[in-house]
């Protein structure tokens, strides 16, 4: 059934823009911030999650699991979310993915999906999603990860702050990024598996965030790394790591939600591009003197992180039921319709339940 989008609802995407600098800001730290891990069947993973807010967050499609083309909506999909300002952790089922219409697994392009959770919970916070690259001072590249499943318990960040630039052997390694500059960030840094994993083996940093006026947010997520001079990020010669940003996937997120998605402007005539079914440009990368991986990399590189066990999983179902409860469990929504209000448009685009 198709989802209608309300007046009310764009308006307020627009009086979020308006506002420019929220009132309500991070602290200049990541305490400030809601962040989240993305738990398959009680395995933790190195996957990017975006949380937009206490309902909904955005994670690379390559995370998922997938049963021919359509999401396996049968793996127990969880959702982390640490104490940050609220002192307020929890963790939710996942009951709905939406999968960006222009996935191509193959090339990595619009590598992106929406997931919602805790459906009957109230929404009493949100992230801002930084919109403008000219206004960021740097970027900070973040692992997030959980010390025990089972518990909950969560480690402390490693990150890693890198000035806003632009690295030309980026676009050398990835045709992708050199189509699509604009919509990526790119860094040659890696970071170790968290501790007490021992190995070797590397992973990308699965959240990038902007600094802006002295505060962070939400940039952009893993999409892909492209590894010269070896198979995997556990024996390599070079290596980089691309996070798609956030900005022009908002209007897909919120034609999926039919509510409001928070973003960060200082300038208060920038607004994110209005379409709905936007796409990355796709290009395929013939050269095979590299390889290029994606997807959960502590699964990729069989690095054993801390896992919950099957029977002392600590996981709490009530609020998204099992992962067998059918329909209530829906692996996209059908139609995202369009609407028009106050000049902004979010296009009608078909989202169907398959792997692209």
């Amino acid at each position: 059934m198709p989802r209608l989008c309300s007046a009310a609802a764009v308006g307020l995407w627009l009086a979020a823009a308006a506002r420019g600098y929220p009132a309500r800001q991070p602290a200049d730290d990541l305490s400030g911030v809601k962040a989240g891990v993305f738990v398959k069947d009680g395995n933790q993973t190195a996957c990017g999650l975006a949380l937009l807010d206490s309902r909904a967050a955005m994670l690379s499609a390559d995370c998922l699991d997938f049963n021919g083309r359509a999401v396996d909506m049968d793996t127990d999909y969880r959702v982390y979310i640490d104490s940050a300002y609220d002192g307020a952790p929890a963790q939710h089922a996942v009951d709905a993915v939406t999968v960006h219409p222009g996935y191509n697994p193959d090339t990595r392009a619009n590598n992106i999906a929406v997931l919602e959770f805790n459906g009957g919970g109230a929404l009493d916070w949100h992230n801002y999603n930084a919109l403008v690259p000219a206004e960021w001072d740097s970027l900070l590249y973040v692992q997030r990860y959980l010390a025990d499943v089972s518990t909950a318990a969560w480690g402390a960040p490693n990150s890693l702050v890198q000035s806003n630039r632009t690295d030309p052997a980026c676009a050398d390694l990835s045709p992708l990024y050199a189509a699509n500059a604009n919509n990526y960030v790119c860094t040659d840094a890696v970071i170790g598996p968290p501790s007490p994993a021992d190995s070797s083996c590397k992973v990308p940093y699965s959240l990038v965030y902007a600094r802006a006026k002295g505060a962070y947010y939400q940039a952009g997520i893993a999409s892909y790394a492209v590894i010269a001079g070896g198979t995997s990020l556990c024996s390599y010669a070079s290596a980089r790591s691309y996070f798609v940003l956030l900005a022009d996937y908002l209007p897909f997120a919120q034609s999926v939600l039919n509510r409001t998605v928070h973003y960060l402007a200082l300038d208060d005539t920038e607004q994110p591009q209005s379409a709905a079914n936007f796409t990355v440009k796709d290009v395929d990368d013939d050269d095979d003197s590299h390889a290029v991986l994606s997807g959960d990399f502590y699964a990729l590189q069989g690095i054993a992180v801390p896992s919950a066990s099957d029977s002392d999983s600590g996981l709490d179902s009530a609020d998204g039921g099992s992962a067998h409860d059918g329909l209530s469990r829906s692996a996209t929504i059908g139609v995202a319709v369009g609407c028009a209000v106050g000049g902004v448009l979010l296009a009608a685009a078909a989202f169907v339940s398959v792997r692209w």
